[in-house]
C-alpha cells in the first residue's frame, strides 16, 4: 500500500512539475502587464511639437526634444512644462532643414542636419554651423563624441568637438545596415543594428565581438512605412539596462523587451498601439518615454501598473 501511495505521489508530483514547467517556458517570451502611460506632454497652448523624435536629456533633467517636422528642438523642464525652443526653420544663422537628431556633450547642444551639424549654447545661442559629411548619426558616449560613418572604412569614429575624426573602429561600413551605438560596460560600446535584431559589443579600445542575435525577428515592412525588427533602443544609466521598442509582427502591437548588460531578456511588456510609438529613451533616473514620429506628443510610461494619463495643454 505504501508504494502504491508513493508511486501515486510521484505520479502527481512529476505532472504538475511538468505542467509548471510548461508555464515558464510558455511565458518566458510572452509579453507581461501593459506599459501603462503616466504623463504626456509636448503641446503648447494650441502649438504641437510636430514629429516628436531624438530626446535627449541634460544633468537637471531637462528633456531636448527635436522636431524633424517643424525643424526646431523644444526644451521641457524636470515636470516636462515647456521652458523655451531652440532654433526655427530657416536657412540663416541659428535656423535649421532637414533635422535628423541632436545631443547634448560638453555642454552644448549639436544639432545635426543633412551635411551639417549647427552648434547651440544650452540656452538657445547659436555658436556655429560646421560640415558633417562623414557621418550620419552622432551621439556622446563616456564623454566622447562617437559618429555612425556613411562613407566606406569602420563603421563608428570617434570626434572632437569641431568634428574631425580623432580615431575610427567597429565593424566595416555597410550601407544596408542601420546602426544604434550606446554605452556598454567596462567603458565600452554596444551597437545595435535595427534591420536585422542583431547587437554588437564592442570594448573601450574599438575591439568588437562577434553579433549577438536578439531573438527579436527581422524587419518587415507594413503599408508604405517600413518597421524594423528593432524600432528603437535606449540605455538606463540607473538600471543598467537596455530597453529595445520591438514591433513583432504586422498588425501587432509593440513590445518593449529589457535586457541585461550581457544582452539577456530579463522582460518584456506591451505598448499600447494607439502610441504609435517609434522611440523609446530613458533620462538619468531612469524615466522611460515613448514617442511617434507620426504625432505631437511624448509619453512617459512605466511598464505595468494602471495608467493615470494627464495631458498638458
Amino acid at each position: 500500500m505504501m508504494a502504491l501511495v508513493s508511486r501515486r505521489d510521484l505520479r502527481h508530483f512529476v505532472t504538475w512539475s511538468v505542467l509548471i514547467l510548461m508555464m515558464i517556458l510558455l511565458s518566458t517570451n510572452a509579453p507581461a502587464a501593459d506599459v501603462a502611460v503616466l504623463d504626456s506632454f509636448g503641446f503648447d497652448g494650441n502649438d504641437p511639437v510636430d514629429g516628436p523624435t531624438s530626446l535627449v536629456f541634460d544633468a537637471e533633467g531637462r528633456c531636448y526634444l527635436l522636431s524633424q517636422k517643424a525643424n526646431e528642438v523644444a526644451v521641457f523642464d524636470r515636470e516636462l512644462v515647456l521652458e523655451r525652443v531652440i532654433g526655427a526653420e530657416g536657412e540663416g544663422p541659428g535656423e535649421l532643414q532637414n533635422t535628423a537628431a541632436i545631443v547634448l556633450h560638453a555642454g552644448r547642444l549639436l544639432v545635426t542636419t543633412m551635411g551639417r551639424t549647427h552648434r547651440f549654447t544650452l540656452d538657445g545661442t547659436y555658436e556655429s554651423s560646421i560640415p558633417s559629411l562623414y557621418f550620419t548619426k552622432l551621439t556622446s558616449i563616456h564623454g566622447q563624441l562617437i559618429a555612425v560613418s556613411s562613407s566606406t572604412g569602420p563603421t563608428f569614429a570617434v570626434v572632437d568637438a569641431d568634428l574631425t575624426v580623432q580615431r575610427t573602429f567597429g565593424p566595416p561600413s555597410d550601407w544596408r545596415e542601420e546602426w544604434k551605438i550606446l554605452a556598454g560596460p567596462d567603458g565600452g560600446f554596444v551597437a545595435f543594428e535595427r534591420h536585422d535584431g542583431h547587437a554588437l559589443a564592442i570594448d573601450s579600445a574599438g575591439t568588437f565581438g562577434e553579433r549577438v542575435d536578439l531573438g527579436l525577428g527581422r524587419g518587415w515592412w507594413k503599408g508604405s512605412r517600413g518597421k524594423h525588427a528593432l524600432s528603437d533602443v535606449a540605455f538606463d544609466p540607473a538600471g543598467q539596462r537596455y530597453l529595445i521598442l520591438v514591433y513583432p509582427e504586422v498588425d501587432a502591437a509593440p513590445i518593449l523587451v529589457e535586457m541585461n548588460l550581457a544582452l539577456e531578456e530579463r522582460a518584456r511588456w506591451t505598448v499600447p498601439d494607439e502610441l504609435g510609438a517609434d522611440e523609446v529613451a530613458v533620462d538619468s533616473e531612469g524615466r522611460v518615454f515613448i514617442s511617434c514620429y507620426a504625432g505631437s506628443m511624448v509619453y512617459l510610461v512605466q511598464a505595468g501598473g494602471e495608467s493615470q494619463a494627464s495631458q498638458r495643454y
